[in-house]
């Protein structure tokens, strides 16, 4: 569970960023998207909390619309008044087009209510430096279901892979980083202990059918690549979304995510 502490003021502006694969051309089923403020709830004591958790995000399909959309919100923990804890939906709705040009609008609640729920799972693989697992990876590949899939990047996070809900997808995470690793840690900073920052993160989408890789994403991080990948979550078959940077109740604009659209979605 995260706290949930009090927004003060906000500056609010968008920005949307378009992912490159290796060769540097453009791709039309994947992108950043970053959203225009901090997620918020406004609660029955008159105070306004921020969502805070990297595993917030929750994201339902509008059906219908022209172009399709996906519609994100984020859902957390927080403690009332009373001093028990309540999960909710933030006050906040958007609508993301997943035509190849991921446009950002405001949705409303009733758009939410009507849109297509779609299941969402953590089916992850684990890495534990200090017990390797031979039948789950090897210093470069995931293993799963006999079949290997290889890293882009150069270190394991604490999260190897993630499996798509019926198995149909394999996402594997790697990063990258020529600094130091850390010598000193705060849970105040975003980091963890021994991940060099900053660096690039890797997320490889695979065919887990055919073996074959179908997406390489490669985003800058300043933070803890671990904890980002350990937000990151499939939605039915269709969408991959993982965080990019850490939600902080003072940031002025909105958290970035990735967002993967899956051929078929």
């Amino acid at each position: 569970m995260s706290y949930l502490k009090p927004v003060f003021a906000l500056l609010c502006f968008s920005c949307l960023l378009v992912a490159q694969n290796s060769s540097g051309k453009l791709e039309q089923n994947h992108g950043v998207v970053r959203f225009p403020k901090v997620w918020t709830k406004k609660i029955q004591d008159g105070r306004t909390v921020a969502f805070t958790s990297l595993r917030g995000f929750e994201v339902r399909r509008k059906r219908g619309a022209e172009p399709e959309e996906v519609i994100f919100a984020m859902k957390d923990l927080f403690t009332n008044a009373q001093g028990r804890s309540e999960s909710a939906y933030s006050d906040e709705f958007y609508a993301v087009t997943v035509d190849g040009k991921f446009r950002v609008r405001r949705a409303g609640a009733e758009e939410w209510q009507r849109a297509e729920q779609l299941p969402n799972t953590r089916h992850d693989i684990h890495y534990n430096k200090y017990m390797p697992d031979p039948l789950t990876h090897t210093d470069e590949e995931v293993i799963h279901h006999g079949k290997k899939y290889r890293r882009s990047g150069t270190f394991w996070p604490n999260t190897l892979a993630l499996v798509s809900t019926s198995g149909a997808w394999l996402a594997v995470f790697s990063y990258s980083s020529s600094a130091k690793p850390r010598t000193s840690w705060s849970p105040l900073d975003g980091g963890m202990p021994e991940e060099p920052t900053p660096g690039q993160m890797f997320v490889d989408v695979y065919d887990t059918s055919s073996g074959q890789r179908v997406q390489t994403n490669t985003f800058r991080y300043d933070s803890s690549p671990s904890s980002l990948f350990s937000g990151a979550k499939w939605f039915g078959d269709d969408y991959l979304i993982v965080p990019l940077d850490p939600i902080r109740y003072f940031d002025v604009t909105g958290q970035a995510c990735f967002l993967g659209i899956m051929p078929g979605h």
